[in-house]
């Protein structure tokens, strides 16, 4: 099966369950036995994770975005 026809499947299948059956369990059936259960994921009722709960708590290189040529140049297989 082409990428784009599993795109499709994939596309088609969640607007099938966001417009007919959102938060129902789905059992798929072949031959009379099931093969697959989709069921709805769990939603917590957390609130919002915030950012800057790190923030001066953790220290970033000032080399961070620095990487020395041999390492690239592995990356590109091309070792030295």
């Amino acid at each position: 099966m082409c990428s784009k026809s599993v795109v499709f499947l994939m596309f088609m299948l969640y607007n099938f369950m966001k417009t007919k059956v959102m938060g129902k369990e789905i059992k798929f059936d072949s031959n009379d036995t099931s093969i697959a259960k989709l069921i709805p994921i769990k939603q917590d009722n957390k609130q919002p994770r915030c950012g800057g709960q790190w923030k001066e708590k953790v220290k970033i290189a000032d080399d961070f975005n620095e990487l020395p040529e041999a390492c690239m140049a592995a990356f590109r297989g091309k070792l030295k």
